[in-house]
């Protein structure tokens, strides 16, 4: 029997396999392919990477070489098959293979989309056209040595000239992600027009739901562009944002804490790694009103106490709480207590003690803990007597790393895990990095 003369379901079965299939095996196919680039000039005289007796479309990957055996086959990848795109792309092809060819008959079916900023290594005359100097984006141009010497460093990101070409030609989408790289200190106006200019393509994505933001830090770059690009989506569902530095603005409607409050369908929030250099941080007035799940993660100035501060009656909804903050010299023990009355599922990753575990005790509808630090036999007593006193009467999972135990990194035995399932009725999940014995265990 032919592949084509196969039923339906068992071709279906194998259109997922093949789509969800490892990673590494792809990477593997990816890393042949790249030895068959070789350097060629344009004819502009500007080198650029191309593959080896290769003059067509950008060479497919697995599973786009399964979506072209026959059309049964692509019928069936197709609802897969242009779901996410990235730029650069895995493999090297002119980014008008793209805006002009392939998403002008797919790019309906693109939900997902996510590119890197062109960096400055091959800028020469900043004030260049976009059209020109956008049309080697995706190639991996290559700089030009400077009397002899240099590093070969590709430039694989994309223009703001094509990134409003690929919002218009995937009107569908629901999904982007954008990371804007560090600049050099040469190019900052550079950089610094990039950044002033990037909310320009947003206003073709009203509808968009998943947005993320990462910059890489450069302390001379304002990150008010982003205050910006949120003007620009009010559909937002999620958004996650790292990397960026704020500073207290003039009017209130300028700024990221009132344009973060408007956002009135905001379900989840990730800030990773931001900033407010004048530590404003407490001009915080209202989170969006649907806000579900709440990542704070390394936030600078954002203790305890200021994070209290910003949650107290503004989070009513909140039912997820992930929490990895900075040591503060200065309020060496946590006394604020929340009261979250959605919260449903904490993570915490804290150095010190269960001071900051036990300022949660208020929240009486916690049903999992997942607790990341390292802790010693006293801390882990404390622990089962505040268990023993029902402080969490919901409680139901308590995820804890090995060292939870013991001090002198003795392995976990069955039995500590059964004394809690039989004292407390609560699963005891085990992280156990090192332990080839118990990994993950739960009862």
């Amino acid at each position: 029997m032919a592949r084509a003369d196969f039923p339906e379901e068992i071709l279906d079965n194998i259109v997922n396999m093949v789509h969800y299939q490892p990673c590494h095996h792809e990477n593997y196919c990816i890393k042949t392919r790249k030895e068959g680039l070789v350097v060629q000039n344009s004819l502009k005289g500007v080198p650029y990477e191309v593959y080896l007796n290769h003059s067509g479309p950008p060479i497919l990957n697995t599973f786009q070489n399964l979506a072209v055996v026959n059309r049964r086959f692509h019928r069936l990848c197709c609802p897969k098959l242009w779901q996410h795109i990235q730029f650069p792309s895995t493999l090297p092809a002119p980014i008008t293979l793209w805006t002009n060819n392939i998403l002008l008959r797919h790019g309906h079916l693109v939900k997902s989309l996510e590119v890197q900023l062109e960096d400055d290594q091959l800028v020469g005359d900043i004030h260049k056209i976009l059209s020109k100097r956008s049309s080697y984006d995706n190639t991996g141009v290559i700089p030009k040595l400077q009397h002899g010497v240099g590093s070969y460093r590709p430039k694989y990101g994309i223009g703001l000239y094509n990134i409003e070409k690929l919002f218009k030609a995937c009107p569908s989408l629901v999904s982007i992600s954008v990371i804007v790289p560090e600049s050099s200190h040469v190019h900052e106006e550079w950089i610094s027009h990039i950044t002033a200019s990037l909310h320009v393509p947003f206003w073709r994505v009203p509808q968009l739901q998943d947005l993320r933001l990462t910059h890489c830090p450069n302390d001379s770059i304002t990150s008010e562009y982003v205050v910006n690009i949120l003007q620009r989506l009010p559909s937002l569902v999620s958004l996650e944002l790292c990397g960026f530095e704020f500073r207290q603005r003039p009017a209130m409607e300028e700024s990221f804490e009132w344009s973060l409050g408007q956002q009135k369908n905001l379900r989840k929030l990730r800030m990773e790694h931001l900033t407010y250099v004048d530590g404003t941080w407490t001009l915080f007035s209202s989170w969006p009103p649907q806000l579900e799940n709440l990542q704070v993660i390394g936030c600078d100035r954002l203790s305890p106490r200021v994070l209290h501060g910003l949650l107290s009656g503004s989070a009513p909804s909140l039912t997820k709480l992930r929490l990895i903050l900075h040591h503060f010299k200065d309020e060496p023990h946590v006394t604020v207590r929340f009261n979250l009355p959605a919260l449903k599922e904490l993570s915490i990753l804290h150095r010190g003690d269960l001071d900051l575990l036990m300022s949660f005790e208020n929240c009486k509808s916690v049903e999992a803990f997942h607790y990341q630090c390292h802790a010693d036999d006293e801390e882990w007593h404390s622990m089962k007597q505040y268990l023993s006193r029902c402080t969490w009467p919901k409680l139901s999972v308590l995820d804890f790393r090995s060292s939870i135990f013991t001090a002198n990194w003795k392995k976990p035995a069955k039995m500590d895990v059964n004394e809690i399932w039989n004292s407390f009725k609560i699963k005891l999940l085990i992280d156990n990095e090192t332990d080839d014995e118990i990994d993950d265990e739960a009862v």
